[in-house]
C-alpha cells in the first residue's frame, strides 16, 4: 500500500531521490506468525496434551 494514496493516484510509483530525516512507525497487532504468538500457541498445545 502506498504511503500517500493521493500522491500515488497523481504520479503512480516513482523513485525517491531525497534524504530521509525520520519515518513514523505505528506498530499494529502482531501477525499470526509472530514468533511470540507461535511460541505461546505451541505452549498451550503442549499443555493440553500433558
Amino acid at each position: 500500500m502506498p504511503v500517500s494514496w493521493l500522491v500515488f493516484e497523481r504520479h503512480r510509483t516513482f523513485r525517491y531521490g531525497g534524504g530521509l530525516r525520520s519515518v513514523p512507525h505505528l506498530p499494529g497487532e502482531p501477525t499470526p506468525y509472530d514468533p511470540e504468538t507461535v511460541a505461546q500457541a505451541l505452549r498451550e498445545a503442549a499443555a493440553a496434551f500433558e
